[in-house]
């Protein structure tokens, strides 16, 4: 079994083989259920699926600063762009159907 690099989550993906996947399917399912893992199964070198866990899994403060983190920062000229275009908004009034 070797490891993917990290992605958002704090768990890797482990890639195994799919005979390893046949001999071991109740412990790769138990660490997917109970630990979020996810794995990638292959035959002779080719991923051919991957088991993840059924419901979504959350995100971190810890994980949504990472992911932050790593993305580009904004060119100058998109900044000022988006500060005109906030600055001249039109006024739009109250709703009729707001008390």
């Amino acid at each position: 079994m070797r490891e993917e690099p990290a992605t958002l989550s704090s768990h890797r993906t482990r890639v195994v083989s799919a005979t390893d996947a046949a001999r071991n399917f109740s412990d790769l399912i138990s660490r997917v259920c109970y630990k979020g893992e996810t794995y990638i199964v292959e035959r002779g070198g080719k991923a051919m699926c991957q088991l993840v866990p059924a419901e979504a899994r959350r995100c971190t403060g810890a994980d949504l600063l990472a992911l932050v983190t790593t993305l580009a920062h904004p060119a100058d000229e998109f900044l000022h762009a988006v500060d005109e275009i906030t600055q001249h908004q039109a006024v739009v009034e109250s709703s009729v159907w707001e008390k």
